[in-house]
């Protein structure tokens, strides 16, 4: 049986990125292709933050590639980036209240960088991730993520509560 192989559409040069609204953007290459109303992704998101920018429909299919950023003009650029910025937004956690289980989920408290926030996660093995000795990566039931950059830097009432969750 033979596999049908995709091949990736690599977009090297830009004419233009316009914001439609959130994190959808219209993007124009240099041959005058238009990619309407598409979202950009991070192919590696803790990597490669700046070069290879995947392109996605709403349907969630990639439509082409962005190998580099770094040449489109500081306009374009800027919209990307707030796009990436709203699209890969990871609220910090400052300060855990209270981590309590129900009907087999945890149940999370925590005051953010952007404020207080309650979420649920499904499986601490497979949800509580450690990204270095001191930097925690937490995914909800939902897919967002919340980030502690720093165990060290939250008070004891919290580090005690996320220490046995690790």
């Amino acid at each position: 049986m033979e596999e049908k192989q995709s091949k990736r559409n690599y977009i090297d040069a830009v004419k233009s990125v316009k914001s439609v609204g959130g994190v959808k953007l219209d993007i124009t290459d240099e041959n005058g292709r238009v990619y309407s109303s598409v979202e950009p992704h991070r192919l590696f998101p803790l990597s490669d933050t700046e070069d290879y920018i995947a392109i996605v429909d709403d349907e969630g299919n990639e439509q082409g590639v962005l190998r580099r950023t770094d040449e489109l003009c500081d306009s374009d650029r800027n919209i990307l980036e707030n796009a990436l910025g709203e699209y890969y937004m990871i609220p910090k956690i400052t300060k855990i209240k209270s981590i309590t289980e129900k009907y087999g989920q945890i149940i999370f408290s925590v005051e953010t960088d952007h404020g207080p926030c309650k979420f649920e996660i499904r499986n601490r093995q497979s949800d509580i991730k450690s990204m270095s000795q001191d930097r925690i990566l937490i995914i909800d039931s939902s897919d967002n993520r919340y980030e502690i950059p720093d165990l060290n830097e939250l008070d004891k009432h919290s580090r005690r509560k996320i220490l046995p969750q690790l």
